[in-house]
């Protein structure tokens, strides 16, 4: 039986390229902080940010994603709870929130595979939400596009239902409209810690946002450098 998070992914796999190959601040951040090869970059998608690296892979459980991922970087179907790689890489990153999307348990194992995979004196990216910094029932643009065949633009409605939060989506594909939900588990610094801590992680800085900004309370993400 497919999954809600199947669901969705196999539906953006369609336009993930064209919607986000404008979201670039992380994959500046990267370069300038000076994370080095061999990286791997978990929740790959379609290789937004691997195809910009030399000696980069990428891990996507999603296979239309897969299918639809650059050729200019190496795309391996795969669960990043359970990483089918050796110890190899200098950088493994974990970008757009990915882990936002997984309870406690799932982070740990995801954050444990990750050390598992780094070299000694290797680094983590980590981009996350700092909790849930969003009103309830606000509606905001994300990103659109237009090309020869299709105009598309996407928004998210954060909600809760039943106690749970998530991301309403609405597409509008050529004047049609369609609706997608993902629920999201909200993170607090203190979270990530201990997390890291028992994935046997120590973090080396948190920082407020991609231009190195101290991170706060008020803080909306948390870029994370992670070490064994």
């Amino acid at each position: 039986m497919i999954t809600e998070v199947e669901d969705f992914y196999d539906f953006e796999s369609k336009f993930y390229d064209n919607l986000y190959s404008s979201f670039i601040d992380d994959l500046i951040f990267i370069k300038k902080y000076g994370f080095e090869p061999p990286y791997c970059e978990l929740f790959s998608g379609t290789g937004r940010i691997s195809r910009f690296l030399e000696n980069s892979c990428g891990l996507e459980i999603n296979k239309k994603m897969v299918l639809g991922a650059s050729t200019r970087y190496n795309a391996v179907i795969g669960d990043a709870r359970m990483i089918p790689f050796k110890k190899h890489f200098k950088t493994v990153l974990i970008p757009l929130n990915s882990l936002n999307l997984l309870d406690r348990n799932s982070r740990i194992e995801v954050l444990r595979e990750s050390n598992r995979i780094l070299l000694d004196n290797g680094k983590i990216y980590l981009e996350i939400m700092n909790g849930f910094p969003f009103e309830i029932g606000n509606e905001f643009l994300v990103s659109e596009f237009s090309d020869h065949r299709n105009n598309v633009s996407v928004f998210i409605t954060p909600i809760s239902e039943g106690g749970r939060l998530y991301f309403k989506y609405r597409y509008i594909i050529n004047g049609e409209t369609v609706t997608k939900k993902l629920m999201i588990f909200p993170i607090s610094s203190k979270e990530i810690e201990e997390e890291a801590k028992l994935a046997n992680l120590k973090i080396l800085h948190i920082f407020g946002g991609f231009n190195f900004e101290e991170f706060n309370a008020k803080s909306d993400r948390m870029i994370i450098v992670m070490t064994k």
